[in-house]
């Protein structure tokens, strides 16, 4: 018989696969569409499709940035400063650039 897992250590358990690319991981990293989860990097590179963006988000960053968030992130680069993204300081800023397009360096500049 499995014990029930406390939420707060929900995080540390590795308890489902990315429907996508099957990688193992916790329920708590995944993003689920239609009763199926994804992974993070399964949903950046297929962010428009998964999570149903909506366009205004894409228009206003072509608007301000003159790069939608998507052209951004099927480029690997920040929607900002156009430097390539290579890594961010935890997993929420790495939600934040599949979210913003916006480099670890830029969130800091605007985030604080």
């Amino acid at each position: 018989m499995r014990e029930k897992i406390d939420p707060r250590d929900a995080c540390l358990y590795i308890d489902v696969a990315c429907y996508r690319c099957e990688r193992k991981l916790a329920i708590t990293n995944t993003i689920q569409k239609d009763g199926r989860y994804y992974c993070w990097f399964c949903v950046g590179k297929n962010a428009e499709r998964i999570t149903g963006m909506n366009e205004v988000i894409d228009g206003f960053g072509k608007h301000v940035f003159g790069l939608s968030r998507f052209e951004a992130l099927n480029q690997h680069i920040c929607i900002d400063c156009r430097k390539q993204v290579t890594q961010f300081r935890n997993m929420l800023s790495r939600k934040e650039y599949f979210i913003s397009g916006l480099c670890q360096e830029c969130q800091d500049n605007i985030f604080g």
